[in-house]
């Protein structure tokens, strides 16, 4: 069974925004889960503080949000993990939509560069392998032109 605890406020903001992005009203988003408007508007203002499992789950299918993404941020225990990286940094941070968004793409880059597969945690990094020693540098040999001083002024010259 899931864990309660409080409610941060950052839920209901979570939720105005992606139902807004949406292009949706109360009375559409309604519509679309079965839930009352009221119900809706209370959790977006956080008066409701403890939001319903059940229904927190019919949010995310509309909003089409991870339901991990609103029990973290609800304070529930997702029964299959922890939320998402987006949920995460909302619900532990209240950082705002752009900042999660350039960090995202910045773990894009990440993953594209060092080649970690999608779905793997790009942090903790991984141990590096040892390198592989590679030949010693060999010293240059001395005794050729290029330590013939007159050689060497001619090309300062040039």
């Amino acid at each position: 069974m899931a864990n309660r605890t409080s409610t941060p406020d950052s839920l209901g903001k979570f939720i105005r925004s992606h139902r807004q992005n949406l292009g949706w009203s109360l009375d559409n988003a309604a519509a679309a889960s079965g839930l009352d408007a009221t119900y809706w508007s209370k959790v977006e203002r956080s008066t409701i503080k403890k939001p319903d499992a059940g229904n927190l789950a019919q949010m995310a299918a509309v909003l089409d949000v991870p339901l991990a993404d609103l029990y973290g941020l609800a304070g529930y225990t997702a029964p299959q993990g922890l939320p998402t990286f987006r949920g995460y940094l909302r619900s532990k941070y209240h950082l705002p939509p752009e900042a999660i968004t350039q960090l995202e793409g910045y773990f894009g880059f990440l993953r594209s560069q060092y080649g970690i597969p999608e779905g793997e945690a790009v942090f903790p990094p991984k141990p590096r392998q040892p390198r592989k020693p590679g030949p010693k540098a060999q010293p240059r040999p001395t005794g050729g032109p290029w330590d013939d001083p007159a050689v060497a002024g001619d090309r300062k010259a040039a």
